[in-house]
């Protein structure tokens, strides 16, 4: 029989394993698809990570690179903030430390080839940033300390992989090619190595230029030597055998031997250090925290799919049982007996990791598919490289030896020849193998608990998200960027550009109405400046400066006072408008905030406040409110602008003829991107949609397995105790009575799944979901009453 011959032939040991799982082949398959649903999930999740937080920055020794930033006692959120130049050159001479500092600051330029014009990413940065860094060049060579500096022609400029690739043709002789920048001459000196994309893995830039060359690309120039303006992120080498810890304590030394020198600009102010790889983390904590809750969601279903594992293959241990005491009586060992389950296992593995390779290329893609249009495959690239591939073979490794090494060791228990004395296997398998499988199901409808709160919470968060105001009307409204530095204009040219920008889209057939303002609706502010209340105190609110019919257009309420008027502009009084926010938190109320006077940083003269405005969602949706300050655009004019268009019918049928009319008032700049409002409300709902899908799909599938657990080991339940029940069902017992038998034997599995699941669910939502959903409680209680409702429908179907 082939029991004799499996032990006895190891050369035919994978053929009889084939033969073995073919005649069990639905079996085979459920195990297959169990561990591919896990390790693909899996697989997708870590590709997605790997891309954003591990992908290493192709520099050398990122272990000895610190990022150093400034910790402002009036900073928002007081999280730390970006450097100043001066501050960063006085460093540099100061400190013992590091053997280079550097620094990079980012702006968006015209790019000009031939007669297209486009808009890309710079990064002005100091001459010593790439010796810094340890990058080489893969064409040409970098700038600098002799070649960024002051020097005769062109100014340098060395260009990402990717702008090298798609907008100048892979050209090998680019060494020496002239680009136009905002309408000045610079010269291409080189080309960065591919996946160099700046500091941060999500970065977009595509040239670097030599900051003293700079002044004709940045938004601000003149902040380059101002001390208070933080816009500069540092990057400093320590010296050989210089530890973190001696840094920090010889950057404070630095930091108050600064606030002595210059006590206005740096009063209260320290420095402190992260390292490179934490830069995500700390620009962006959401990503980091929202990663670990969709690793954790994913790690759930392997665990799931993997108790599914364990039950078929206890099935499948039990049936075999018998047949192994033969062999032992036969003359067997425990290893003759043990390597066929092991080849067996084996087989599954690589196929199971193989499938789930397969599944995870596929979420990758469907991933992809989904992702917002700004997002590149030259900015972000999910594939499989050497960190993916052996992160799936060791999940598939440990996910198959914990699903198969379990029913190995059970079926070596006990003496097998005693299983000989048994009239037929199942006796066995009733008596041992049940309470494991038993286990296995808690344990399944425990996780499943835990996803499906998890997901409910979520699916929760994006609904309210859906719902929130953010304090303006997105019907109709259109919104696009423009630069008039990029042309050359400065002071009154510039506020003339806005103006007469405003008038000509008036004229347009169905426009409502025209604002222009420094600051998006939705998105990051440009701006903060310092401002020194009548009672002393100093708040760093957002700064926007708006034109006449802002509020108007963007419908967002006056709620006291008035709304700048054309006569608000200079020389006359300066005058400004503060959300609630700032009326309640620093004048008392928005009665009392009429009439109240305020400087800031560097003015001559005070601003009063005119009018209250509400709040608004400036950045993100759901965040918490901040103060906002408006200041007229005609008194402080920025260096660029977004225009907000709302018109009386279709929004989508303007964007061409809103293009088409700023091409002919401006055809040096590059052709706006016309974007319609409630399309930037959706984008900004992304994460959290995709989130919510996530965590719903994972839920669902979760459980699917445990209900195929459910199913199995009540099946078994039933099969095990046929005779029982005949016996019952002879002697009177009803229909009713041999259903509620077999319902009381389900609730034994149920209940203390649904317990455990709802203490793993609540503690992984005090861990990891706190800041990611939108007025969502942890402590709500429906969420878990949906759980165990859905879970023992699931539990009484099966």
């Amino acid at each position: 029989m082939d029991a004799q011959r499996v032990p006895r032939l190891p050369a035919n040991l994978l053929a009889h394993a084939l033969r073995r799982l073919w005649r069990h082949r639905g079996l085979t398959a459920l195990v297959l698809f169990s561990l591919a649903f896990g390790i693909g999930v899996n697989t997708t999740l870590f590709s997605v990570v790997d891309a954003v937080i591990l992908e290493p920055l192709p520099v050398s020794d990122p272990d000895g690179l610190l990022v150093i930033q400034t910790v402002e006692p009036q900073s928002p959120r007081n999280r730390p903030m970006a450097m100043s130049h001066p501050n960063l050159e006085d460093l540099a001479q100061r400190t013992r430390s590091f053997a280079h500092v550097a620094a990079t600051t980012g702006a968006t330029v015209n790019f000009r080839l031939g007669d297209d014009i486009t808009e890309v990413m710079i990064e002005a940065v100091t001459p010593n940033f790439f010796r810094t860094l340890g990058i080489a060049p893969s064409v040409g060579q970098l700038f600098d300390e002799g070649s960024g500096g002051e020097t005769v022609g062109p100014p340098p400029v060395v260009v990402s992989h990717a702008f090298w690739r798609n907008k100048l043709g892979a050209d090998p002789n680019v060494a020496g090619r002239p680009v136009q920048l905002n309408g000045a001459l610079f010269q291409i000196t080189g080309v960065l190595p591919k996946g160099f994309k700046g500091m941060q893995r999500l970065g977009r830039t595509e040239i670097w230029v030599p900051l003293p060359r700079s002044s004709s690309l940045l938004e601000r120039p003149d902040w380059v030597h101002a001390r208070r303006a933080l816009m500069f992120l540092a990057v400093a080498r320590l010296r050989p055998g210089v530890d973190r810890a001696s840094a920090v304590a010889d950057l404070q030394r630095v930091a108050a031997g600064l606030e002595q020198q210059y006590p206005v600009d740096n009063k209260g102010r320290t420095f402190a250090v992260i390292g490179l790889s934490e830069l995500l983390g700390e620009y962006r904590p959401e990503v980091i925290r929202a990663a670990r809750v969709l690793l954790c969601a994913a790690l759930i279903v392997l665990l799931v799919a993997m108790a599914n594992v364990g039950h078929a293959l206890l099935a499948r241990t039990a049936v075999r049982r018998r047949e192994m005491a033969i062999l032992v009586a036969l003359g067997g060992t425990r290893r003759d007996l043990l390597l066929p389950i092991l080849t067996d296992g084996l087989i599954l593995v690589v196929a199971g990791a193989l499938l789930g390779l397969l599944f995870g290329v596929a979420g990758c893609q469907l991933l992809w598919h989904f992702r917002p249009e700004d997002i590149t495959a030259d900015v972000l690239s999910l594939r499989l490289n050497v960190r993916v591939l052996a992160f799936t073979g060791l999940l598939s490794l440990a996910a198959g030896l914990l699903a198969s090494l379990i029913p190995a060791l059970q079926a070596l228990r006990g003496d097998i020849a005693d299983d000989l004395k048994e009239r037929t296997s199942r006796g066995f398998s009733a008596r041992r193998l049940v309470g494991l499988r038993q286990g296995l199901v808690v344990s399944q409808v425990a996780l499943s608990m835990a996803a499906i709160v998890s997901a409910h919470l979520f699916v929760t968060s994006f609904r309210n998200a859906q719902a929130i105001d953010p304090g303006f009307d997105t019907k109709n409204l259109l919104a696009f960027e423009v630069n008039p530095k990029r042309l050359g204009l400065h002071g009154t040219p510039r506020a003339v550009f806005y103006l007469e920008l405003q008038q000509k889209l008036q004229l347009l057939e169905g426009v409502q109405s025209v604002a222009v303002s420094s600051n998006p609706l939705l998105g990051h502010d440009r701006m903060r400046r310092t401002a020194f209340l009548d009672d002393k105190t100093t708040v760093i609110p957002r700064l926007n400066m708006i034109g006449t019919r802002y509020f108007e257009t963007a419908d967002v309420l006056i709620l006291r006072g008035r709304d700048f008027t054309p006569a608000d502009r200079h020389p006359a009084p300066m005058v400004g408008i503060v959300n609630e926010t700032m009326a309640r938190r620093h004048f008392g109320g928005t009665d009392a905030a009429i009439g109240r006077k305020l400087r800031l940083f560097g003015d001559r003269e005070d601003t009063t406040i005119v009018g209250v405005a509400r709040d608004a969602a400036y950045g993100n949706l759901g965040e918490a409110a901040e103060p906002c300050l408006y200041i007229p655009l005609r008194q402080m004019v920025p260096a660029s602008a977004t225009v907000l268009v709302r018109t009386s019918g279709d929004a989508a049928g303007m964007r061409k003829r809103i293009e088409e009319a700023v091409r002919r008032f401006r055809p040096e700049m590059a052709r706006p991107e016309v974007a319609l409002m409630s399309e930037v409300l959706d984008e900004a709902l992304w994460a959290p949609r995709t989130a919510a899908g996530m965590l719903a799909l994972f839920a669902i599938l979760a459980v699917v397995l445990a209900s195929a657990g459910v199913y199995g080991v009540t099946r078994q339940y039933v099969r095990q105790r046929t005779a029982d029940l005949s016996v019952r069902v002879a002697m009177g017992a009803s229909p009713v009575d041999v259903a509620e038998l077999v319902l009381r034997q389900c609730a034994v599995l149920v209940l203390p799944g649904l317990a455990i699941g709802a203490a793993l669910a609540y503690g992984l939502a005090h861990l990891l979901y706190d800041g990611l959903l939108y007025t969502v409680s942890e402590n709500d209680v429906r969420p878990y009453l949906w759980g165990t409702l859905l879970l023992a429908l699931v539990a009484l179907v099966a």
